[in-house]
């Protein structure tokens, strides 16, 4: 008999959706190649001085690739704390990530 992985399946499980303000934004996914270049920028990145004005710009950025349907303005209106549990969450340290935030 032969074995089978069905990605499809796999894929479904995974769907993160972030709620907020009574709407629901799906998480997407990450190609590797999008992934790619992510960590090269990361990389690059990595030792640079940034200001702060800067660091929460490039965080707002994370979380509208990560969220592409979530709007600006909502964005915009979000906590620090908001902006950074969000970004636990899209990057996997989850759920837990997310509750540690709230504390």
């Amino acid at each position: 008999m032969a074995k089978m992985l069905n990605m499809d399946e796999i894929q479904e499980e995974q769907k993160k959706v972030l709620k907020l303000g009574g709407s629901e934004y799906p998480m997407k996914e990450l190609s590797v190649s999008e992934f790619i270049k992510l960590t090269q920028k990361a990389e690059k990145d990595e030792g640079k001085d940034m200001t702060l004005s800067e660091q929460v710009k490039e965080l707002i950025q994370m979380v509208k690739d990560a969220f592409p349907t979530l709007e600006d303005k909502k964005l915009k209106a979000l906590s620090l704390q908001q902006l950074n549990t969000i970004i636990g969450f899209a990057r996997d340290i989850g759920e837990e990530g997310a509750k540690e935030a709230k504390k």
